[in-house]
């Protein structure tokens, strides 16, 4: 799965988002729902912005919020799947959902972590169409996605955060404008994110 890893502050990700939702039919959904909760999933940037960890890394670890896209042009609507929880492995809870399907966009979202006055880097990565075939458990699934469509959109959302969005660089990751605002300011930039895998 290709990555592309880049710093981004709130309203980055915000952009980021509300141009993923400009393409007709996009719809973005948890990768994980919260706890005994359904998966949420949003079509509106109001719905976004009401969101308040967009932009916010309370660990510091990184992906502290996964958002998954999904474009009806590029496959069908894909799975949410109920997991039970193991007893006693998360107490007072019993269930969350995950969204699964091998022509979702992943969007990992960094953000500020106020104790190390750093900002984590977010990054969004896909399958390509080798690597569903090599690794997606259902190739039914794989076998129905348009991967021309998935490339033309994936290759959009790179250009996007790369060349609109980006107005520096570190080595290898690009620096979308709130992110290099906050740099000026003092955060230190922090890539927690692991290096990009093929496929």
């Amino acid at each position: 799965m290709p990555w592309l890893h880049f710093f981004a502050a709130r309203d980055d990700l915000l952009d980021l988002l509300e141009f993923a939702l400009s393409h007709p039919g996009m719809e973005i959904f948890e990768s994980y729902s919260e706890f005994d909760r359904p998966l949420r999933r949003f079509t509106d940037p109001a719905e976004l912005r009401a969101l308040p960890q967009i932009g916010l890394d309370p660990h510091g670890i990184g992906a502290a919020l996964q958002l998954a896209l999904w474009l009806p042009d590029v496959g069908p609507r894909p799975a949410v799947d109920r997991i039970a929880l193991k007893p006693r492995a998360v107490p007072g809870h019993t269930f969350r959902e995950v969204i699964r399907g091998p022509g979702l966009f992943t969007l990992q979202c960094g953000g500020i972590h106020q104790r190390a006055s750093v900002l984590t880097a977010s990054a969004l990565g896909w399958f390509t169409e080798a690597g569903a075939r090599r690794k997606y458990l259902d190739p039914a699934a794989v076998e129905r996605i348009d991967w021309e469509a998935h490339r033309t959109f994936a290759a959009r959302l790179r250009d996007h955060v790369s060349r609109r969005l980006a107005v520096a660089s570190v080595p290898g990751r690009p620096v979308l404008a709130g992110a290099d605002r906050l740099r000026r300011e003092g955060l230190a930039l922090k890539d927690t994110i692991r290096a990009e895998t093929a496929g």
